[in-house]
């Protein structure tokens, strides 16, 4: 019988480090995450993801997605709109943009998003380096593993997460 072997890892669990996706979730906090949700379906605006960071996309950190492809996003300081509607976003830690920060604005194309992390004043995302390629989202982030010690009860029904890195 021949063997079979699939050419990615069906799940991976991350490290967080930073604070960019409190208070969905903490610095020191383990996630799982899987390409497996993307092979079925698109990645949808709130998911939070895995995803290769631009430039040198060596690190995964986790954001959230907050733009899809073909839509324009403008931001001004931590507000987000999409297609000149105010985003809803009641899982984010947005201040108010304080005079002086300039508006900017891009429309995705194909297979691009726009990510941010939840925290936005503590978040490095695609308002800094830009959309992201479908390619360069790992998988969804699919919950927080039980033997987490820096998992409460609060976390359980949460469904975010900032910087990570690979752990064993």
């Amino acid at each position: 019988m021949p063997a079979f072997r699939l050419p990615v890892r069906l799940v991976t669990r991350l490290l967080i480090h930073g604070r960019s996706m409190e208070p969905t979730f903490s610095d020191g906090q383990r996630v799982w995450a899987s390409p497996l949700p993307y092979w079925f379906s698109a990645p949808a605006r709130g998911d939070v993801v895995a995803v290769w960071v631009p430039p040198e996309a060596t690190q995964l950190v986790l954001k959230r997605i907050v733009g899809l492809p073909g839509e324009g996003v403008s931001w001004t300081g931590n507000a987000i709109t999409i297609d000149g509607a105010l985003l809803d976003e009641p899982y984010a830690h947005v201040p108010p943009s304080v005079p002086g920060d300039e508006p900017a604005e891009c429309r995705l194309a194909r297979d691009h998003y726009f990510i941010a992390g939840d925290h936005r004043l503590a978040s490095r995302d695609s308002r800094h380096y830009g959309p992201v390629a479908r390619r360069m989202i790992y998988g969804k982030v699919l919950g927080v593993p039980r033997s987490d010690p820096a998992r409460s009860c609060a976390d359980r029904a949460r469904p975010a997460c900032p910087n990570t890195s690979r752990s064993a």
